[in-house]
């Protein structure tokens, strides 16, 4: 029997030691100890940041109310920075208060929607303060939609029956006047010059009020953290844009978010070339200065030329950047013969390319990129703390039981596939996927607030997506997560195509194409009668007309498999962006290669000589009617 207890022993003792030895072998220990502080750091930034927002929601703060106590802090001090012009807290709230008094006096109640039309400057950021002091909603327009319809579709969705606007956009409000009669318009005269007949000069108004500098103070203390703060609208790159509802609450988790994450200062001085329309300029950089007291630079408009020159002017210390940003900085340096002196040590923002980011870090030496990952309405995000190039974020590859976030199995136009059982089926590490993140009423981060559109709401939301009865916010988005645990953005849904049996992602494709070429690419699938699938087709910008059509079938032979190689090209003179520089396809891909519409030369690879040769229309008609087989 005692030796039966030996053996037993014994055997135990062997098991668990060669469990040891082969779990400290394995791969994936290595990768734990490897990327342990990183995740440590995440971790340590996540309870606080549930903390924090468990605690401030406790103590009912709106942010006026957190506004007022920066105020009360830093009176004196710089908030924002623009041009020549410096306005300080102090300054800062008594604009915001005269606007605040003169709408109120003019009997709008709390829970109001206004829209504001303008460009980027301090006025900008105290009109909707000011508003909000008084609880009413300022839906922030996208100053990029020119056209009638997208315009009074964005006033309508976001209920409003008032709009402030700058002068620049008098042509605008007269033809949106003209199908929303009823609209009462407010014109903010930027400099000396015209009225609109039907609008009132706001800017003289607030001037004229005699009790415009009396407190909001009993007002602001009615406001409530689950009051509606603004609207902020998506870039609208596949269609209207739709009025994403933004609490005080929500507000402040995109300041937090941030503040923790990138590590912001009083002290900073952050410079903020975006719109403020948007929510990293308007929610992310903005509210570093109404909540942290830190100082922001406001840029009327983004410019390359002078970006180094801005930061060198204010004594920068970080920047916000967002899409293409950073490659025409590169492009502007390369062209200028002055080396930039400056402070700027950091940026955030999303939406850099892996190549870019690799030049811009060598060119400019800016020790730390925080890229993130996030949307408008989202309900999480990802956070790249590492410097990992090429990376939006990353989660421990052993806490997904932790986090709220998955990627799922989907087809190539991101339509979520589904098992027999009818649920869905998580990927593999290096498999690309739909992004989806739970929506969860113990997590404060995971709330989906939505649109103002309870349609488009619905929408968003996926249900019983692991379980029955969960639901999770469908991102749109398509992603791939390495083994450890680093996120790649691959594409938006719809963007994607598959030709010759096989995915093409077009965000990968035009990555490579533009940093090659330095020009502007949109890349985007084409139906072709006969064909399965889409074939690539590539915009190209080539203003100098210097674009060698041999050269580029080279670049695309050595850096792209087979599949990916644009079949049609288009030469044009620019790219439609959003503010945001997010191209917009839509136009683009509808046009596609038909000869009858399109005005630019157009290209097609002929199979058959294996060069890119101009699209004539005997071939266009070949391949319309199926006759030239591709």
């Amino acid at each position: 029997m005692s030796f039966l207890l030996y053996f037993f022993k014994v055997a135990i003792t062997v098991g668990v030691t060669s469990s040891i030895i082969t779990l400290l072998r394995s791969r994936l220990f290595r990768i734990i100890i490897r990327t342990l502080p990183r995740d440590l750091k995440l971790a340590w930034i996540f309870a606080k940041l549930n903390c924090i927002i468990l605690y401030r929601a406790s103590l009912k703060r709106t942010i006026p109310k957190l506004f007022r106590n920066t105020l009360r802090k830093y009176p004196k001090k710089v908030a924002f920075h623009f041009e020549d012009e410096t306005w300080t807290f102090e300054k800062v709230d008594e604009f915001s208060n005269l606007i605040g008094n003169y709408f109120k006096g003019l009997g709008y109640k709390r829970g109001d929607s206004v829209a504001l039309l303008m460009d980027n400057r301090p006025e900008y950021v105290c009109i909707w303060l000011g508003l909000a002091k008084v609880g009413i909603i300022t839906a922030l327009i996208n100053t990029n939609l020119i056209s009638r319809d997208a315009l009074s579709h964005a006033i309508k969705s976001g209920n409003c029956n008032s709009i402030i606007f700058g002068s620049k956009f008098k042509q605008m409000i007269e033809k949106v006047e003209k199908i929303m009669p009823e609209l009462k318009i407010f014109q903010f005269n930027d400099h000396e010059g015209e009225i609109l007949p039907d609008a009132v000069n706001l800017k003289q108004e607030i001037q004229n009020l005699s009790n415009g500098r009396n407190s909001l103070d009993s007002d602001i203390d009615e406001g409530k953290p689950e009051d509606k703060l603004i609207y902020i609208y998506t870039s609208g790159t596949t269609g209207l844009p739709k009025a994403s509802i933004i609490k005080n609450s929500r507000y402040y988790l995109g300041y937090i978010v941030f503040n923790l994450g990138v590590d912001i200062k009083t002290e900073d001085v952050i410079y903020t070339p975006v719109p403020l329309y948007h929510t990293l300029g308007g929610m992310c950089g903005v509210s570093q200065a109404l909540i942290k007291g830190a100082t922001v630079v406001i840029r009327n408009k983004f410019s390359a030329s002078n970006f180094w020159k801005d930061c060198e002017k204010y004594q920068c210390t970080m920047s916000q950047y967002i899409g293409e940003m950073a490659r025409y900085v590169i492009l502007a340096h390369q062209r200028s013969e002055n080396k930039p002196s400056y402070k700027l040590k950091k940026m955030y923002g999303n939406g850099m390319k892996p190549t870019t980011w690799k030049q811009f870090v060598e060119a400019f030496n800016v020790g730390q990129i925080y890229e993130f990952y996030g949307s408008t309405e989202g309900n999480f995000a990802l956070f790249n703390l590492d410097n990992k190039i090429g990376a939006v974020g990353y989660l421990p590859v052993y806490g997904d039981f932790a986090v709220p976030m998955t990627l799922i199995k989907c087809d190539s136009k991101g339509n979520p596939i589904r098992n027999a059982k009818g649920f869905c089926e998580i990927c593999d590490y290096n498999e690309t996927g739909l992004l989806i993140c739970k929506i969860s009423k113990l997590l404060p981060v995971t709330r989906f607030d939505g649109y103002t559109n309870e349609e488009s709401t619905k929408k968003k939301i996926l249900r019983d997506v692991l379980k029955k009865g969960d639901t999770y916010f469908n991102t749109g988005d398509v992603l791939v997560r390495d083994d450890h645990g680093y996120f790649y953005f691959k594409d938006r849904t719809g963007d994607t195509f598959r030709w010759k049996g096989e995915n093409v992602s077009t965000t990968e494709v035009e990555d490579i194409l533009s940093s090659i070429l330095n020009k502007d690419v949109a890349v985007y699938g084409v139906e072709i009668p006969g064909s399965e699938g889409r074939a690539g087709m590539a915009a190209i910008v080539d203003q100098s007309k210097s674009l060698d059509l041999e050269q580029l079938k080279q670049i695309c032979k050595e850096n792209l498999p087979s599949y990916s190689i644009p079949v049609f090209l288009r030469i044009v003179q620019r790219i439609p962006q959003t503010g945001t520089f997010k191209i917009q396809k839509m136009d683009l891909q509808q046009e596609g290669y038909d000869i009858n519409i399109v005005q630019d030369d157009l290209f097609f690879l002929d199979p058959c000589k294996k060069e890119y040769v101009k699209l004539e229309i005997d071939i266009y008609n070949d391949i319309i009617n199926s006759k030239l087989r591709l």
